[in-house]
């Protein structure tokens, strides 16, 4: 079980990471600009283009950044804490699985560890790559901790 608890564990740092990590980019609603005046007096041509800068080349602004909780309040958090919940709750079941031989409880622990991989793998693939990644090994823990302790082939366990 200690694949499990390292599961939960880093479950409980990506909820001390959504509080402490800056990792989100406010951005402000989008606005429209007048379009800009034209070159010409009568207003017919091509808009004038601002002069040249002269001098160095300007700085790399840096782009302010908050944590997940700044800029989603409290209620992320829960969120944050279903990858560790849910590997509690795998760690129960393979702790039924194995004391209670209990074949329901492993197959339960197996669906439940794929969803947060398969969780983690959507997110990592769409516009939640930060959080995707941070899951990704919560459900890789998971397998291997099934993979271990419930493995799926009957031969393995001796049952038949």
């Amino acid at each position: 079980m200690p694949l499990v608890g390292a599961a939960v564990v880093w479950g409980f740092v990506l909820l001390i990471l959504a509080t402490a990590l800056p990792i989100v980019t406010p951005q402000a609603p989008p606005s429209f600009a007048p379009p800009p005046p034209s070159a010409s007096p009568d207003g017919a041509g091509t808009p004038a283009l601002p002069p040249p800068a002269s001098g160095p080349a300007p700085a790399i602004v840096r782009v302010p950044q908050v944590t997940l909780v700044h800029y989603y309040g409290h209620s992320v958090l829960l969120l944050v804490a279903l990858p560790a919940f849910a590997s509690f709750v795998v760690g129960l079941m393979l702790w039924m699985s194995v004391a209670k031989r209990s074949r329901a409880a492993g197959i339960g622990a197996w669906i439940v560890a794929v969803i947060v991989l398969a969780a983690g793998i959507i997110g990592f693939f769409t516009f939640l790559f930060t959080i995707g990644l941070a899951i990704v090994p919560i459900g890789v823990l998971l397998i291997f901790a099934c993979t271990r302790a419930a493995p799926l082939s009957h031969s393995q366990t001796g049952v038949v």
